[in-house]
């Protein structure tokens, strides 16, 4: 059996998907009806050859820019592992950029100085500054981590069309009925 190809508007589609992930929205851009865009989407985004057609962009963008998931991995691990008394001189004073490691400065997400003036016109002058660091969300790092390695998968997904699940659907009236397939529990039954 041959392979299928994208046709004109499935490789639209394919190009704005890849501009912002939002399927919805790369339907309408790629001149799908805006009525049917979400559904259609969906439906698009299931089909073998957009999903080999969005691989091979992946794939290719990884690449051009020398990304693998390794090399992801540890940029989140810089800075979920930050340790934010890698920021600080022994006496407590706030390092310069330069004199951060690199795992340290991976972690830093801001850095600002202040300029503190007193006085005004001629007698103006610099009586000091302030240094503000902020480093990078551990939590959001740590999240990342598990969802690339797919330590978040804790909850069975559910597809509407699996045909287990749409036959539990119809028989819901009698006394069986599925646990997790969008129908709330109620305690008085």
């Amino acid at each position: 059996m041959a392979e299928q190809k994208c046709n004109a508007q499935q490789e639209r589609f394919v190009d704005e998907y890849m501009e912002d992930f939002n399927g919805k929205q790369a339907a309408i851009r790629a001149g799908y009806s805006a009525r049917s865009a979400g559904p259609m989407a969906s439906k698009l985004l299931t089909l073998p050859h957009i999903q080999a057609a969005l691989k091979a962009r992946r794939d290719k963008a990884a690449a051009k820019f020398e990304l693998s998931r390794d090399a992801v991995l540890d940029e989140y691990a810089k800075m979920a592992f930050a340790d934010p008394r890698n920021f600080f001189r022994e006496d407590g004073t706030l390092k310069r950029v330069t004199e951060l490691d690199e795992r340290t400065a991976a972690a830093l997400a801001h850095f600002e100085v202040l300029e503190e003036f007193a006085g005004s016109g001629e007698d103006r002058m610099q009586v000091g500054y302030t240094t503000k660091i902020k480093w990078a969300d551990k939590k959001a790092a740590l999240d990342s981590i598990c969802r690339v390695m797919g330590w978040n998968q804790d909850k069975l997904q559910h597809d509407a069309s699996n045909p287990l699940l749409e036959l539990l659907k119809q028989i819901g009236g009698s006394g069986f009925k599925p646990v997790g397939a969008g129908q709330p529990e109620r305690d008085d039954q």
